[in-house]
């Protein structure tokens, strides 16, 4: 008895739109991600700005200390 080998098949139009959803959110997930490491790095510059610096851009010492301890997500 011989077995017929099934041809392999192209996804469907569902699992292609399933993959095209699942990349789309990585990549949301990558840019909030980017956002959120540069929101870390310039909170972290903004704290060690000397007085005058933080008074030149036009905040306090309280203004950056309140900035830089934000969740990342604020």
């Amino acid at each position: 008895m011989r077995i017929a080998h099934a041809k392999p098949c192209a996804p469907g139009p569902a699992i292609a739109r399933d993959i095209m959803n699942l990349a789309a959110s990585v990549r949301r997930v990558a840019e909030t991600l980017q956002i959120w490491r540069r929101r870390a790095q310039e909170r972290r510059q903004l704290l060690a700005m000397s007085d005058r610096d933080l008074c030149d851009i036009g905040i306090t010492r309280v203004d950056a200390w309140r900035e830089a301890n934000k969740p990342l997500w604020r």
